[in-house]
């Protein structure tokens, strides 16, 4: 085990019944690195907090070489937050950045959408969200697109939450489009919150320590005689290059081009996600020099 690296992790650990599936998301060092980039009004830091703390675990739904999409569109209030993992990486963002209202009740959509190493066609699922709290959406997304018996319990003592995940007992898990929703869990008899109500000292205790070394975390976990099977790293990090963005400028037509560059010779842009600052120039686009 590595001994001093303090990433950002997804620990899934097994209970001794091999019946429970538990994951425990150690998110300090991306939480802390979302909110230095990020500089969010006081407001709603605690709607990123709990969102980050939250959305990520549902990685541990993912197999290696797959990406996945998390886009919540609320209407009332009006923002827009976006969660997407690559390899061992993640980005995250909220817009409007001026963002005053801490959304306690949320209406709008949300999307979901994994991605096979194989496939660009992605798989997509849709939520319909009518006035309800952050954690009713995230019940939500376990109950109807998933389809799963789990329960998220976040950290009140810090940037830590811990997901659990009842082991069916033949089938598999996966996000798939569906139109129909076949089953809907009883939220007050799930096996996964009898197993959280069982155990939530332990997970308190656990969380009391804000443990963020590999090594330590496990250790902690075995002492209550859970099997340590994975982890994975979750980084933050942006996709963004100059590439990109000329690549979609490009994608506009010559005389919306010609408009852009018409005051001035460079192009400033930032990018939403890791506020990377980009100079564009007019000679990037060999088209428009040749008109």
């Amino acid at each position: 085990f590595p001994s001093h690296d303090i990433s950002s992790r997804i620990y899934t650990f097994l209970d001794h019944t091999k019946k429970f599936s538990i994951n425990f998301f150690d998110a300090q060092k991306f939480i802390h690195d979302v909110l230095t980039i990020q500089k969010m009004p006081s407001q709603t830091t605690d709607f990123l907090r709990n969102s980050l703390l939250s959305y990520p675990t549902l990685l541990s739904f993912t197999k290696p070489g797959e990406e996945f999409g998390l886009y919540l569109d609320s209407s009332d209030p009006y923002f827009l937050f976006k969660f997407e993992s690559f390899q061992l990486k993640a980005r995250t963002l909220l817009l409007p950045e001026t963002l005053t209202e801490y959304p306690q009740k949320i209406k709008g959509i949300c999307r979901l959408q994994k991605f096979l190493p194989s496939n660009i066609n992605p798989y997509t699922s849709l939520i319909e969200i009518a006035h309800e709290s952050p954690a009713e959406v995230f019940g939500k997304i376990l109950n109807q697109s998933y389809q799963v018996d789990a329960i998220l319990y976040l950290s009140p003592f810090g940037n830590q939450s811990v997901m659990i995940y009842k082991i069916p007992e033949e089938g598999g898990v996966g996000l798939s489009s569906h139109n129909t929703i076949s089953h809907q869990f009883d939220p007050d008899q799930k096996d996964s919150l009898k197993f959280l109500q069982k155990n939530q000292f332990v997970f308190d205790g656990i969380f009391k320590k804000n443990l963020n070394l590999l090594l330590d975390i496990v250790r902690e976990f075995e002492k209550y005689s859970m099997e340590y099977l994975v982890s994975r790293v979750i980084d933050f990090a942006c996709r963004c290059s100059k590439e990109n963005f000329i690549d979609r400028i490009s994608s506009f037509g010559l005389d919306e081009i010609k408009q852009m560059f018409s005051e001035t010779p460079t192009l400033d842009i930032t990018c939403d996600y890791c506020k990377t600052h980009y100079q564009i120039t007019k000679d990037s686009f060999p088209d428009l020099i040749e008109h």
